[in-house]
């Protein structure tokens, strides 16, 4: 039972930062929450696996998941979230000194003022973006054209599909979302809005991937899996 247990709020939340990954930040009170009728009782893996939409398996099956996707737990950077956000910056154009201020600036949504990063050097962000125009970061950048669905690895069948939801869309979202469109669940396709959020968790961790940080590929498809393997849920597929 909860109250047996003595979960610790901060320990909960940690536990559900490590599964969200770099760019998510609590706005819970986690501490009035766990006096709540609907949490009251429930073990720490039960209230983790509320919180995601799944059952206590799934999310189990989904760390073992991601543990051999990073047997060796190394990162090429000692500040992954700052490289993490510095490289969507750069996406979007900005300079070593714009994402310089903007890792000085950011602070988390939930009232506290609090630092989302820690200090980084400006040498520091301008070796990451030297090392930025390395990378095929072209899969993240422009729009996408019918003659080079083949190169970025986009199923041609859903081209019109992805075109016609009227969102651009870089190569690596739709190289994802059109896969996740080819997937059937019984035989019916998944609902645009399970389709759009894994093409999300699926984007981020190949970026991750690509930058050389710990990532959860693996523990992102397990978890397709296992969902996949399930009854589907009101609303998942159309």
């Amino acid at each position: 039972m909860a109250d047996e247990q003595e979960i610790n709020p901060d320990e909960l939340l940690e536990a559900i930062q490590r599964k969200m990954g770099s760019t998510w930040h609590h706005d819970i009170d986690f501490t009035d929450k766990l006096q709540d009728s609907v949490w009251a009782g429930m073990t720490r893996e039960e209230i983790i696996a509320d919180v995601f939409g799944g059952t206590v398996e799934e999310n189990f099956a989904m760390d073992e998941a991601n543990a051999k996707a990073n047997r060796d737990g190394r990162q090429t950077s000692r500040y992954p979230f700052e490289l993490y956000a510095s490289y969507l910056r750069w996406l979007e154009g900005d300079s070593q000194t714009e994402i310089f201020q903007f890792l000085q600036d950011a602070i988390w949504e939930d009232g506290t003022g609090d630092r989302k990063y820690e200090d980084v050097g400006l040498r520091t962000i301008t070796r990451w973006i030297s090392n930025f125009k390395e990378l095929p970061h072209e899969q993240d950048r422009g729009g996408i054209w019918f003659h080079n669905c083949e190169k970025y690895g986009i199923p041609g069948g859903v081209y019109s599909d992805i075109v016609q939801t009227g969102v651009k869309v870089t190569p690596r979202y739709a190289k994802w979302m059109g896969r996740l469109k080819e997937v059937r669940h019984r035989g019916r396709p998944w609902h645009n809005r399970i389709v759009m959020s894994y093409t999300r968790q699926f984007v981020e961790e190949e970026q991750k991937e690509m930058l050389g940080l710990n990532h959860n590929l693996g523990g992102v498809s397990m978890h397709l899996e296992v969902r996949l393997m399930d009854n589907p849920r009101k609303g998942d597929t159309v």
